[in-house]
């Protein structure tokens, strides 16, 4: 049989099916909806699983979430509802009892440094729940290779006057292995400052934006103006890459959490960690 003939059978053939399921009796569609079910549990239970169907895909997506990209260079995605209530609530009970003065990490030399930061951190155990978000999040960066793994989680505390002052997650005095990538979640809103300011990213011209960053009541004349504060939203994330695409660091996310003028900000960060990143030689 040639493959036009092939071709046209099976299309007779699906159309035919799509008839049947559509104008079918109810009893049918049932006995049908059955058989589809009986057939998959028979096929799971059989069948040999392929290894990679440990491995979530993008298509197994346990929460609904909106991703917009905001920046190009550097890549910085902003996520609508990231994390559900559920979650918010279970990662909030999961650092009581547990946080510490944050410290400051330039190479190996970790200290205290209320001059440039003060807030509180809380690692925790990772769980299931946990292990959830962290396959959320991966997915959305995409797979990063076998040496790419989450730093242990923990979330940060900022109660009032609490700051982060500019700095990088990447760290120039490693030669090898670096955080390549970020993750921002916020677990609360109810503050007022606290935002996460870049100032060296241009703000988009766009006013349709200013419901997740601050904005000026006009951006005069239409000119590009640099310096981006996200605000704080419930649930919400910022993601952004460190480095270039040839592994340089990326000098434009410079980041700081401003001053919590009132209330306290609650926030999960998230950081990807590659142990094949080189500096790049030049």
């Amino acid at each position: 049989m040639s493959r036009f003939l092939i071709s046209h059978f099976t299309r007779i053939s699906c159309l035919l099916l799509v008839l049947t399921v559509v104008f079918s009796p109810k009893h049918i569609l049932d006995r049908f909806t059955q058989r589809l079910h009986d057939a998959r549990q028979y096929l799971q239970r059989h069948l040999p699983q392929a290894p990679w169907d440990e491995i979530p895909g993008p298509e197994s997506y346990d929460a609904v979430y909106q991703v917009q990209l905001f920046s190009r260079d550097p890549v910085i995605l902003y996520i609508n509802d990231f994390l559900t209530s559920f979650e918010i609530e279970h990662l909030l009970q999961l650092s009581q009892g547990h946080y510490e003065v944050s410290k400051v990490y330039p190479g190996e030399d970790h200290h205290i440094d209320t001059e440039s930061r003060a807030s509180d951190l809380a690692f925790f155990q990772r769980d299931p729940i946990y292990d959830r978000i962290a396959r959320r999040a991966m997915n959305i960066q995409g797979w990063r290779g076998p040496l790419a793994f989450f730093q242990p989680p923990y979330v940060q505390r900022y109660e009032v006057g609490g700051f982060y002052k500019e700095h990088y997650d990447w760290d120039p005095e490693y030669s090898q292995g670096n955080r390549i990538t970020t993750f921002l979640a916020y677990l609360s809103d109810n503050c007022t400052g606290g935002g996460t300011n870049f100032p060296r990213l241009v703000r988009p011209r766009d006013r349709r934006w200013c419901n997740i960053i601050e904005c000026p009541p006009s951006n005069g004349s239409g000119s590009s103006v640099k310096d981006v504060t996200f605000k704080p939203r419930l649930g919400a994330a910022i993601f952004w890459e460190n480095m270039h695409p040839n592994g340089s660091f990326n000098e434009n996310v410079l980041h700081s959490s401003l001053p919590v003028l009132s209330g306290v900000k609650y926030g999960l960060n998230m950081f990807t960690w590659d142990l094949g990143w080189r500096a790049p030689t030049t």
